[in-house]
């Protein structure tokens, strides 16, 4: 089972905002992954030294993911035998580009920069969505 990690600085403007982006996670089923949502006083790059641990960063110059991308990235963590992702969204400031490197994927919402509340929601839709997809649900097909 492949857990995910969303961790953020993100100061979210209303408490719904923050809601809908835990509801989203709470949906994933957990048949091939598990979510949460993680959220930081400051945004620290984590140290991945682990075979089984991957980073991904949302940053606006990585690249722009499909639904089915999302599903099959993750998929292909969970059939490798990765056990955690976490996936990072920065605050108002990003990330530096020793930071960018570090990460395993870069992965852009949007070719602007989103609010951080806003991109932490888009992802966990992803995420959501992407677990409908593993899972075979017709959710993702509406």
């Amino acid at each position: 089972m492949l857990k995910v990690r969303l961790q953020t600085a993100a100061r979210f403007p209303l408490p719904s905002t923050r809601e809908n982006t835990q509801d989203l996670l709470k949906r994933v089923r957990g048949g091939v992954l598990t979510a949460e949502l993680v959220v930081t006083r400051h945004q620290q790059l984590e140290k991945v030294t682990q075979p089984d641990h991957k980073l991904w960063v949302l940053d606006e110059r990585g690249k722009a993911w499909s639904s089915e991308t999302w599903s099959d990235n993750l998929r292909k963590l969970a059939d490798e035998g990765t056990r955690n992702v976490t996936i990072l969204v920065g605050a108002a400031d990003g990330f530096d580009k020793e930071q960018r490197a570090a990460a395993h994927q870069l992965i852009s919402i949007s070719p602007g920069v989103l609010p951080s509340w806003l991109a932490c929601l888009t992802c966990a839709e992803q995420i959501y969505r992407a677990d409908t997809i593993i899972r075979g649900t017709p959710y993702h097909r509406s």
